[in-house]
């Protein structure tokens, strides 16, 4: 039974592979709690910032309203609808766990896989145009 690393140790009073084990399961619950609370806190930050492109694509709306008479209020109305459900995503984001709403996101993309292509694909159109556009100011400028 010594060979294993288990034993009684007469001298400490404890069963030493016991005491190993329980020592590893709470370091395990702490770094699992720890990245918890690092996750929920990147999900508050995430919630704020969706809010906040919802509250700046309101004010563009509103923006265009005052600026072009002709169909600004259909713009600023459709902006003004689009805000409003990006605030209630952002709503629901922050209301509900990180792993609810992996969860969600996973099932989402088993419903409609179609979809989760085409929104990695247009996002990985616009990072990309954003890059070019930021290489080729850069270029004029120097």
């Amino acid at each position: 039974m010594a060979s294993s690393g288990e034993g009684y140790d007469e001298s400490a009073g404890v069963e030493t592979g016991c005491a190993n084990t329980e020592g590893a399961a709470d370091l395990r619950a702490s770094l699992w709690d720890a990245a918890d609370t690092l996750i929920e806190e990147q999900k508050a930050r995430l919630a704020e910032a969706v809010r906040g492109f919802a509250q700046a694509l309101r004010r563009s709306g509103e923006a265009f309203a005052t600026e072009a008479p002709e169909g600004g209020d259909a713009i600023a109305r459709a902006a003004g609808q689009i805000a409003a459900e990006i605030e209630d995503f952002s709503d629901t984001i922050g209301r509900r766990s990180w792993r609810t709403v992996l969860a969600d996101v996973e099932d989402g993309v088993r419903a409609r896989p179609d979809l989760f292509f085409a929104g990695a694909l247009a996002t990985g159109f616009f990072v990309g145009r954003l890059v070019a556009g930021a290489g080729s100011r850069r270029a004029t400028e120097t």
